[in-house]
């Protein structure tokens, strides 16, 4: 038994979402630790990706936004605690890392809504993202672009992560 039917009990102390993204690529044609490692390193990649844009969003208004953004995403992927995460040590921390600079360039969009699931996203990885909720908070109490009713996206898209789980019959 294993697979898709491996959901249907406990086999780490990782997230229902991290474990269930390590069991769709176990499909993959590589060996399992190498997939493993693929994974986090195209998240890493993602990363890359958002911290340009962040970077973009911030200096709009300058000439050198698009270069101070390629040095940012650049310098990203050799970060070496960013580097040794995902391709030596096959951690996650990329996956919701990614998901939480998703979420601050949504802020910055002033686009509330989206910052909060991609936040919940990162809480569906990793609990640690939770020290990122101080900031939305303050965004809601502070009245700009968050509404008491965003906040509802956090245990559904943490539901919403264990669906292939449940269905699985854990």
């Amino acid at each position: 038994k294993g697979g898709i039917y491996s959901l249907n009990e406990r086999i780490t102390d990782q997230s229902i979402a991290y474990t269930t993204l390590l069991t769709f690529i176990t499909y993959l044609p590589f060996g399992t630790l190498y997939s493993v490692k693929y994974l986090s390193i195209t998240f890493d990649f993602g990363l890359a990706i958002v911290n340009y844009l962040i970077v973009v969003e911030y200096f709009k208004n300058s000439v050198w936004s698009r270069f101070k953004g390629t040095l940012a995403g650049i310098f990203t992927l050799f970060v070496p605690t960013i580097f040794f995460n995902s391709s030596v040590w096959g951690q996650c921390d990329s996956i919701y890392s990614f998901f939480v600079m998703i979420s601050i360039l949504n802020l910055l969009r002033n686009n509330g809504k989206w910052a909060v699931i991609f936040f919940a996203a990162a809480l569906s990885f990793k609990l640690q993202a939770v020290f990122f909720l101080p900031v939305l908070i303050y965004r809601w109490l502070s009245k700009t672009d968050i509404e008491s009713r965003h906040f509802l996206a956090i245990p559904l898209v943490f539901l919403l992560s264990c669906t292939p789980a449940l269905i699985a019959g854990r």
